[in-house]
């Protein structure tokens, strides 16, 4: 993580070079286009004299196409405003249009150097080592730059005045051949130079982003956090607040100038004297305090602050600074109520329940709720969770399996299946009777171990319910035959002794009224007082005369 930040630091340095150097050298273009125009226009005009004008009008034609070339190109870049991402292209741009000006001037001692003429000659000389130590001075932040210039401007002159052979041309050749290694070595030590000015600037720059960005940091780490801080000269009076502890007072920060009677102002004015007696304990030789109080914002609001502060003392025992933090805990005070609140509704809830619900961890039951000791016969919590569940079992359950087994296999699934439901017979501790139960497992967590919760519904009822359903069920399926209405003498239901008996399906029955076996055997005088006895009695019992699907009539 180290070595990748280091090189990222060093790519954002290296970019910044760049981009600096790109808009120095750029800034400098037109000066230095102007220099050459004027330079190359009076080394033209001397050399006229001596030489002939196509030379003279040849090499100026090419300076001119270099040096539009270079115009063009400094109006290209800045209509382009290029990004970080552009810098190597421009500045390689750069290069090559001073590399062409640098050809340009180094053909001036080709074109323009007059044999045998020492006067003109050094005004050659003259004029190239000027272009060249201005181009020093202008491209040596970009070495690169400043050597392609500086070469091909001077090594042309310094070949040529070797050629010439005679004394006064070799000591000038050899003067131009030391200029060029001085140009060199300044442009080297101006890069140089450059490149730690970079640096050192980058290195101020990135130190200021890291110290705003630390107190930018801070300062939002004090606010997420609600912390302020506060420093008190209890001789003085002088009180100085963070920025956090007046938005604690519910004020803007640096909005008024705190005093010890604005701190009073905000606190709740049923905790003023506790604060008082508090501070001045602190002040007449306590070690420091810690207490949360309340503060009432200006529109009303209460917030919950955590104060805690230590006191100075002079050589004479005199309190001279007292200094410390205030933290907004209404949160958490908020929190603590809900949750006792929340305990408060659980414990009701829990000890309310119609059914038996108790917790149990891997040393047995440590909690129930009193459905519980009512459904296992136990007089208190304590004689409860003193028994194992082995104890509120018989030894094996109905399908055969020994309780203690079969219990181990049922809390291994809720375990690891979050929750497990299924039926178990128990038995009662004070008098041994067994009875069904419905039982639910649910893993919790609590207090950081792994707990189970069981709930225990005792369904003696409903088992006996389900058993008189199938006696009911099998008496229905009886030799006679049996139709179920509604309240309004819709046939619900009908067993297959009916329809043996009718001929009617169930199909066909259900949906219709037992009219639909009315014959004709008896009148409306015998029905409508079957009806009334049955609407009195709930019950009638006689012979009736009924008519199947084929027509045929039978006495049932």
């Amino acid at each position: 993580m180290q070595a990748t930040s280091n090189t990222s630091a060093a790519a954002q340095e290296a970019a910044a070079i760049r981009a600096e150097q790109m808009r120095l050298l750029y800034t400098e273009t037109p000066a230095a286009i102007v220099a050459n125009i004027g330079i190359a226009a009076i080394l033209a005009m001397m050399q006229w004299r001596v030489l002939d004008a196509a030379p003279v009008i040849g090499w100026l034609a090419f300076m001119a196409l270099v040096l539009g070339g270079r115009a063009l190109l400094l109006l290209a870049q800045r209509r382009a405003a290029p990004g970080a991402a552009d810098f190597d292209v421009w500045l390689q741009r750069f290069r090559v249009s001073v590399v062409a000006t640098g050809v340009g001037w180094g053909l001036a001692s080709l074109l323009l150097f007059p044999t045998h003429d020492v006067p003109h000659q050094a005004f050659l000389a003259f004029a190239l080592a000027g272009v060249t130590a201005g181009a020093v001075i202008l491209l040596s932040i970009d070495l690169a730059s400043a050597l392609a210039f500086t070469v091909p401007a001077l090594v042309p002159l310094i070949v040529r005045m070797f050629a010439e052979g005679d004394d006064l041309a070799l000591a000038m050749g050899t003067m131009v051949t030391l200029f060029l290694a001085f140009v060199g070595m300044s442009a080297r030590r101006t890069y140089r130079g450059f490149r730690e000015t970079m640096h050192l600037r980058f290195e101020a720059v990135r130190r200021e982003q890291v110290l705003s960005r630390s107190e930018e940091r801070l300062s939002q780490a004090l606010q997420v956090a609600r912390l302020g801080s506060f420093e008190w000269n209890p001789i003085s009076g002088e009180l100085q607040w963070s920025d956090e502890h007046f938005r604690l007072w519910g004020m803007q920060p640096q909005s008024v100038t705190p005093s010890y009677e604005l701190f009073r102002q905000g606190i709740h004015p049923d905790d003023v004297a506790r604060m008082d007696a508090i501070l001045q304990a602190a002040l007449q030789g306590g070690a420091g305090y810690g207490c949360t109080h309340r503060v009432l914002w200006p529109d009303g609001s209460e917030h919950h602050i955590y104060a805690c502060g230590e006191v100075t003392f002079d050589q004479a025992g005199v309190a001279v600074c007292m200094s410390g933090t205030v933290q907004e805990v209404t949160e958490q005070k908020v929190a603590e109520e809900a949750l006792r609140r929340s305990e408060t509704k659980f414990r009701t809830l829990y000890d309310t329940t119609a059914d038996a619900v108790m917790l149990l961890d891997d040393q047995g039951f440590f909690d129930c709720n009193t459905v519980t000791l009512m459904t296992f016969g136990c007089a208190t919590r304590e004689q409860f969770c003193s028994k194992h569940p082995a104890d509120l079992s018989p030894p094996e359950q109905p399908c055969g399996t020994n309780s203690m087994t079969l219990a181990s296999r049922h809390i291994a699934t809720a375990m690891e299946m979050g929750r497990h439901h299924f039926e178990w017979v128990h038995k009662r501790a004070d008098t041994g009777e067994t009875f069904p139960a419905d039982v639910l497992l649910s893993a919790l967590e609590l207090d950081g171990k792994p707990v189970l919760q069981a709930v225990v519904r005792d369904i003696t009822k409903r088992k006996q319910a389900e058993a008189d359903l199938r006696i009911a069920a099998i008496a229905f399926e009886s030799q006679e035959g049996m139709a179920v209405t509604d309240a309004n003498n819709v046939i619900l239901k009908v067993n297959l002794a009916f329809t043996l008996i009718t001929g009617y399906s169930a199909e066909e029955a259900v949906g219709r009224t037992p009219a639909m076996l009315k014959s004709d055997r008896q009148d409306a005088q015998f029905y409508r007082a079957m009806w009334e006895r049955l609407g009195s009695d709930r019950f009638w019992q006689g012979e009736i005369w009924n008519k199947r699907k084929d027509g045929e009539v039978f006495p049932g």
